[in-house]
C-alpha cells in the first residue's frame, strides 16, 4: 500500500493530534460544592485527575478509539492505495520502448525518457521483490524489432540483469511486433497439465509510434506506463529532417538536385541554419525558419514543416550530408545523408550471334549499334555469344554496367543489368513461348512507364515473331494479339527487360520511338535519371551493398573503426548483399563494396515528432496511462473513512453507556 498525497496527512496529523490530546488534558473549571452523598466521589475524582494539565494520562479506552479513529481519517486524507494488478499477476513481462524517440530530453529533466523507463522498469521490479513476488518474470526490448532481453524465469535476476544491459536505438517503435512475441512467449509457457495463470505485461513507452488498428495481446492484462512531459500538446524542442534525395538532372547528370524537408516539434517558429556537404565539404549554408507546430481537432499535434531545394555541380559522387546547426532534444534527426552516384553513362557490352549476320539482322544491328554509340557511354564493347557464355562458366565478369543481347539468349541469368532484342532470358517471365506467330501489331502498352515514356507504337507492324510465356514476376509493358512482347523483371536487385521479337521482323528499328526505347530502357536498368542518384536506408530496413568481383565479406565501420556489420560476399560478385537492419544512424565506410559508404537515416516523422500519446488499443480496449511513475494505483480511501464511521458509531455507543447512571 502507498499514499498519493502523504504531505496532506502528515500536516492534518500534526495539527488535530495535538488537539485531541489537548481536550483529553484540558483541566475543567467546576465550583465546589457539598453534597449529601459520597456515591458520586469515585468518579468525580477521576474525572478530575483526567483532567489536570501536565500530567500522564492514565489508560482509558476512549482516548485509544478517538486515537484510532483519528488515524483513519488521517489516513483517508493522504489516498491510500494499492497497486493495481501487481500483486496478483504470476507472470509479469516488461515492454521496454527503445525507439527513437525514447532518446528524447525533455524539458527540465536531465535524462532521457529511455532512462526514465528503465529506471522505472528496475523500480516495479524491486517492488515486486518487496512485496513477496513468488511468480516469474521475463522482458521484450523493441524498436524497428522486438526482442527476448530475459526469457520467463522465476529467477527475477535474469530481468534485473536484462533490464540494466538494454540500450537504446534510434529505430522506429514495432508494437505490434512486440505484442506478438509476447503472445508468443506466453504461448510457449502454457501447459495443459498447470492452472491458468494470471500474466501483466508492463509497457514502458512514450506512445510516439504508429498505433495500428487492430492490435491485440491475448492472454494478458496490459498497463501502460507512459514516459514524457505531462502534457502531450506542449510540443517537443526539436527540428527534424524527415526527407532527403538526389536526383541528377536528366539532361545534364552533372547538375544534382537535392530536395529535404525540415519539420518542426516545436510550439514556436523556428530559425536555424542548414549546412550541405558533400564529400565531407560544405557545398552550401542556408538560414531556414520552419512554421510552428499546431494542435488538430483531435487534441493531435501537427508538426510544421519546410521544404528546401538545392541544385550543385558535381559528377564524382560521394557522400552528400545535410545537417541543422542546432542541438535540441532528439538528436538523431539533426542530419541525413546520401551516397550519390557518379554522373556518366554506363560501360555497355553488346552481345551478338557468333559468325556473320544476314541482310536485315546485320542492318537491324547496326542501328543498334549506332543509337547505343549516340547515347555516349563510358565505353561500348562487343562479344559473341559464345565467348560471353565461356567467360560466365569461368567466373569471369565482363567489365561493363549493363548487357545488351541482341538476337541470342545466354545460357545463365545475367549478373548485369540487360536488355534482349528479339531473344529471350533465363528468367521467369522473360522466356519465350514456343508457338511461332505470323503478323500483328502492339494492342496495347503502359504509356506511363519511365521505359515506354514518349514512345509511340501504334504503327509498329510485326512479322514473324514469338511472345514471352506470361510467368513469374515479370511486369508486362506491351502486349499483342498473342501475348507479352514487351516485359520487364527485377531479379537479385537488377533490372532486366526483354523485346520478344526480332528487330528485322519488324519495322521498330526504323522509327524514332525504338531510339527513345533505347535510351529510357538503358536509363531505367540503369538506375540513371530515373530514380534517385543518392541511396540511402532507414533504421527501419535492410541496407545493402554490391559485392565487389575479389570481395570475401562486406563490412561497414562507424565513425571509430568499429565493425558494425559483417556479412559474407563470396561467390557474390555483382549482387546486392544485405547488411541488416541498422539500430543507429549515420554514415558508414564500406569494405568489399562497390558502394564507397552506406548512409542510415531515420526519416520517420512520428518519433521525429516525439509527441507522447496517453491512450493505445490492444483487443479492443484503449489502455490509459498518465505520466506518473508505476502502475495506477487503486485507491482504497473509502474503506477508512468507512471503518472511521464505524468506530465513531462504536465510540457514541460506549459513551452513551458510560453515562448511563
Amino acid at each position: 500500500m502507498t499514499f498519493l498525497a502523504p504531505a496532506a496527512a502528515l500536516i492534518a496529523a500534526a495539527i488535530t493530534l495535538p488537539l485531541l490530546l489537548g481536550f483529553y488534558m484540558l483541566k475543567l473549571r467546576r465550583k465546589p460544592v457539598v453534597i449529601s452523598s459520597t456515591l458520586l466521589w469515585d468518579a468525580a475524582i477521576r474525572d478530575m485527575e483526567a483532567n489536570v494539565p501536565l500530567r500522564w494520562l492514565k489508560a482509558n479506552w476512549m482516548l485509544l478509539l478517538h486515537l484510532l479513529l483519528l488515524a483513519l481519517l488521517v489516513m483517508a486524507l493522504g489516498r491510500p492505495a494499492l497497486d493495481a494488478g501487481r500483486g496478483r499477476a504470476d507472470t509479469v513481462i516488461f515492454m521496454i520502448d527503445r525507439s527513437a524517440s525514447m532518446n528524447t530530453i525533455d524539458e527540465g529533466e536531465t535524462q532521457t525518457r529511455f532512462e526514465i523507463a528503465r529506471a522505472r522498469a528496475l523500480d516495479t521490479l524491486a517492488d515486486l521483490r518487496s512485496g513477496g513476488f513468488r511468480g516469474s518474470a521475463g522482458v521484450i526490448a523493441f524498436g524497428s524489432r522486438a526482442t527476448v532481453a530475459a526469457r520467463i524465469d522465476e529467477d527475477l535476476n535474469l530481468a534485473q540483469r536484462a533490464l540494466e544491459t538494454i540500450t537504446p536505438s534510434e529505430q522506429p517503435a514495432d508494437l505490434p511486433a512486440a505484442l506478438s512475441l509476447a503472445e508468443a512467449l506466453l504461448t510457449r509457457e502454457v501447459s495443459e497439465e498447470e492452472p491458468i495463470q494470471t500474466v501483466l505485461a508492463l509497457l514502458f513507452s512514450d506512445g510516439s509510434m504508429e498505433l495500428p488498428r487492430g492490435m491485440s495481446l491475448a492472454g494478458a492484462e496490459l498497463s501502460f506506463e507512459r514516459v514524457g512531459p505531462e502534457d502531450r500538446t506542449a510540443g517537443v524542442d526539436n527540428l527534424g529532417i524527415v526527407a532527403l534525395s538526389a536526383t541528377r538532372d536528366y539532361e545534364d547528370p552533372a547538375v544534382l538536385r537535392v530536395f529535404a524537408r525540415i519539420h518542426n516539434a516545436r510550439m514556436q517558429e523556428t530559425s536555424t541554419s542548414v549546412t550541405l556537404r558533400m564529400r565531407g565539404e560544405a557545398a552550401e549554408r542556408r538560414a531556414v525558419t520552419v512554421p510552428a507546430a499546431s494542435v488538430d481537432e483531435n487534441g493531435d499535434i501537427v508538426p510544421g514543416r519546410r521544404g528546401l531545394a538545392f541544385e550543385i555541380e558535381d559528377t564524382e559522387g560521394g557522400v552528400l550530408s545535410l545537417d541543422l546547426d542546432r542541438s535540441d532534444a532528439l538528436g538523431a534527426d539533426n542530419a541525413a545523408a546520401v551516397v550519390v552516384q557518379p554522373a556518366g553513362a554506363p560501360a555497355l557490352l553488346l552481345v551478338t550471334p557468333d559468325g556473320a549476320l544476314p541482310g536485315p539482322a546485320r542492318e537491324a544491328a547496326g542501328i543498334v549499334n549506332v543509337m547505343l554509340g549516340e547515347l555516349l557511354p563510358r565505353s561500348l564493347n562487343r562479344m559473341g555469344i559464345g565467348r560471353y557464355d565461356t567467360l560466365i562458366s569461368q567466373g569471369v565478369m565482363p567489365e561493363a554496367e549493363a548487357l545488351i543481347f541482341f538476337g541470342v539468349e545466354p545460357e545463365r541469368p545475367p549478373q548485369l543489368p540487360s536488355l534482349s532484342l528479339g531473344a529471350g532470358l533465363p528468367l521467369d517471365g522473360l522466356r519465350l513461348a514456343e508457338a511461332t506467330r505470323q503478323g500483328g501489331t502492339i494492342l496495347s502498352w503502359e504509356r506511363r512507364h519511365p521505359v515506354l515514356r514518349d514512345v509511340t507504337m501504334d504503327t509498329l507492324v510485326l512479322g514473324t515473331h514469338r511472345t514471352f510465356a506470361e510467368t513469374g514476376d515479370a511486369r508486362v509493358l506491351a502486349r499483342g494479339p498473342g501475348g507479352p512482347l514487351i516485359a520487364i523483371r527485377e531479379a537479385g536487385g537488377r533490372r532486366h527487360i526483354g523485346v520478344s521479337f526480332p528487330l528485322e521482323q519488324s519495322n521498330w528499328a526504323w522509327q524514332v520511338g525504338f531510339a527513345i526505347f533505347i535510351a529510357n530502357a538503358l536509363d531505367h536498368i540503369t538506375l540513371r535519371a530515373e530514380t534517385d542518384a543518392g541511396i540511402a536506408f532507414t533504421t527501419a530496413e535492410p541496407a545493402g551493398a554490391t559485392a565487389t568481383a575479389e570481395a570475401v565479406e562486406i563490412i561497414a565501420r562507424d565513425a571509430e573503426g568499429t565493425a558494425i556489420a559483417r556479412v559474407s560476399a563470396e561467390g557474390r560478385a555483382g549482387e546486392m548483399v544485405s547488411l541488416g537492419i541498422f539500430e543507429r544512424v549515420g554514415v558508414f565506410a564500406l569494405e568489399g563494396a562497390a558502394e564507397p559508404a552506406l548512409a542510415i537515416n531515420l526519416m520517420n516523422e512520428r518519433e521525429s515528432l516525439a509527441a507522447p500519446s496517453d491512450e493505445i488499443t490492444v483487443s479492443g480496449v484503449e489502455v490509459s496511462s498518465e505520466s506518473g511513475p508505476g502502475i495506477q494505483p487503486r485507491e482504497i480511501w473509502r474503506w477508512f473513512v468507512i471503518a472511521a464511521a464505524i468506530l465513531l458509531m462504536v465510540e457514541w455507543y460506549l459513551y452513551a453507556r458510560r453515562m448511563r447512571v
